[in-house]
């Protein structure tokens, strides 16, 4: 149990690329691997293919390594291993270059090939946020995330009690992303409004 209900960025990052029923990544030396952990029911094989691209973590520009074939990996706990081509894994920077591996109907998840303080980030990303004038009915706020240019970890905080639907997340190609602040209370659209901010890697190691 979280002290006060909030996620930690962990948190927000584990529910997004590990607890998920189909999870596929990619590790040293080129060695990818999709996993099916849902309940083995019929139609629940996973049934597509798996697209690695490789992204930089500088310019954001993408650059597609590999697609599978299409596979048919069974429910319960099932499992499929490949290698990527020598030569495209040979030609990617570890500091540059993180994995997407995508599968079909499945959420992306983010591999990397050397830690994050040894990325070459982009240090001029501006990152901003604008909170939505009126909430929806059910009192949440639409909090939009506008990033030039690759914004990586990027952490949002407020003192306004409530959560966010959101947070500790990847903005490969900058762009905007909208995630919903749900308040615990009434009166809590103003210390939103005045308190929240936004962080991301490269205002610390770029």
């Amino acid at each position: 149990v979280v002290a006060g209900g909030r996620w930690k960025p962990l948190h927000h990052f584990f529910e997004s690329f590990l607890y998920r029923d189909v999870i596929a990544g990619c590790g040293a030396g080129g060695v990818c691997f999709l996993k099916n952990d849902a309940p083995d029911f019929p139609g629940a094989a996973f049934t597509g293919k798996v697209c690695v691209s490789a992204v930089d973590v500088g310019t954001g520009a993408r650059a597609l390594v590999e697609c599978t074939t299409a596979l048919n990996v069974p429910a319960g706990g099932g499992s499929y291993y490949w290698t990527l081509p020598a030569a495209a894994f040979a030609g990617l920077d570890p500091a540059r270059h993180i994995l997407s591996v995508q599968p079909d109907g499945a959420a992306e998840n983010l591999s990397y090939l050397s830690l994050p303080y040894q990325w070459r980030l982009a240090g001029n990303t501006t990152v901003t946020i604008t909170v939505a004038a009126e909430p929806h009915a059910d009192g949440s706020h639409d909090v939009t995330v506008t990033a030039g240019g690759p914004a990586l970890y990027v952490v949002l905080t407020t003192l306004a009690a409530g959560r966010f639907s959101d947070n500790a997340f990847c903005m490969l190609s900058g762009g905007a992303k909208v995630v919903k602040f749900y308040p615990w209370g009434k009166g809590q659209a103003e210390a939103l409004t005045a308190s929240v901010r936004v962080e991301h890697l490269a205002q610390y190691i770029a």
